[in-house]
């Protein structure tokens, strides 16, 4: 055998270490994706060893569709529907290919396109890869028509750990019913941008977070609603599991649903609320705040400030983040609405007196240990921002 086609001389244990090193916490983002990508197939090309070893890991994560984000990415990037239809030719010859697909993100545009179209094209070529990949534990989809039949799927992934998804359009499909799915076993959960016809599709989705062992949920404020009726009779769910959840409001009103679905979830540490409740026409007493009894354990909130305000009694907060603060003054009668016993907070477009903000945090904030007061906007204004920065400790 001549010395450029010899199996490597090193164990096959350490080949094996070695080729999961290179893999392992691999950088997000197409581009670098792509350089892990090319080392795994420089390494199937060199012996048949290394390509057995090598192979699994090369399709472990794929991506379908438009994936560059950047200039530079779109131009390095190859066709997409040449792409989808190699990988579909390679499932037919290699079925064991599919199984080494753990990782699946598509971003295809949802918008009308004529059958024969390329995105059209690739839509159905995307939906029959999906189909046949049965041991998936991520799944990504952005901009992307989602059919029942893909739907379906998704219930039917039994190690499926990781679902996200982002302006998704669901077609709707009167034979889809809302029964919860059986053996679910998703711990991250990204819901964000449903567009349907119906709300019943929304009803369907929501079920998704019914997994026992979920942890992390994010929803946006158009699939909000269905999963706080998740708390409520006759599903009378409680997330026992649920460490972080972040959600967008629309109205005070929504703050009462809050609340409630609060309520279920005994064991969360992060919560994150968006929404323009500083400009709201907030009704005086019209929102209770938050009974410290609800959420013992939560030790991190991001909120707008009038929202945050509503956390005073809570004594087991350790760190506030208020990323807009709308311009409104920073006094000591608003800190004192805060909860005192915080040892990081973070205040963002507000304005402030430096001397006073201080001595402020010093009488309120015993227990500070880290703060950072920011006054204007960051991204319209980064020159002065800079300069008006204060961050440190109080010790």
């Amino acid at each position: 055998m001549s010395p450029e086609h010899a199996e490597p001389s090193l164990p096959p244990e350490l080949l094996v270490l070695v080729v999961e090193r290179l893999v392992e916490g691999a950088p997000q983002g197409p581009r670098l994706l792509s350089q892990i990508s090319f080392a795994l197939k420089q390494l199937c090309l060199a012996c048949r060893l290394l390509r057995d070893i090598s192979q699994p890991h090369l399709f472990r994560s794929v991506q379908l569709g438009d994936t560059g984000t950047s200039p530079m990415e779109k131009k390095d990037s190859k066709d997409p529907l040449q792409v989808a239809e190699r990988l579909e030719d390679l499932f037919s010859l290699n079925p064991t290919v599919k199984t080494w697909v753990h990782h699946l993100y598509i971003r295809i545009p949802n918008r009308d396109e004529p059958p024969d179209s390329p995105v059209a094209k690739l839509a159905a070529i995307t939906e029959r890869l999906f189909l046949q990949m049965q041991r998936l534990t991520k799944l990504e989809i952005e901009h992307m028509v989602v059919t029942p039949t893909m739907h379906q799927q998704i219930y039917s992934l039994r190690e499926l750990e990781e679902f996200r998804c982002w302006n998704v359009c669901y077609r709707d499909d009167p034979g889809l019913t809302p029964d919860a799915p059986l053996g679910l076993r998703i711990k991250h959960l990204t819901i964000n941008e449903i567009h349907s016809s119906s709300s019943l599709t929304a009803e369907i989705i929501s079920q998704l977070a019914l997994s026992p062992q979920l942890r992390q949920l994010h929803i946006s404020k158009t699939i909000s609603p269905f999963i706080y009726r998740l708390v409520i009779a006759p599903t009378n769910a409680v997330f026992y599991n649920l460490i972080d959840f972040e959600t967008t409001i629309r109205q005070p009103s929504d703050m009462i649903d809050l609340w409630q679905f609060l309520s279920a979830c005994p064991n969360l540490s992060r919560l994150s609320v968006s929404g323009r409740a500083d400009v709201w026409s907030w009704s005086s007493g019209s929102i209770p705040a938050l009974p410290a009894s609800l959420v013992p354990g939560l030790k991190r909130l991001r909120a707008p400030l009038a929202i945050a305000c509503l956390f005073g009694p809570h004594r087991s907060l350790a760190s506030i983040t208020v990323p807009d603060g709308n311009g409104q003054s920073l006094t000591k009668e608003l800190l004192q609405t805060l909860p005192q016993r915080l040892r990081r907070l973070d205040l963002r477009n507000l304005k402030w007196d430096p001397e006073q903000s201080l001595s402020y945090l010093a009488e309120l904030f015993p227990g500070l240990e880290e703060f950072e007061l920011l006054f204007g906007d960051a991204q319209r204004d980064t020159t002065q921002v800079r300069h008006l920065r204060t961050t440190g400790t109080l010790q």
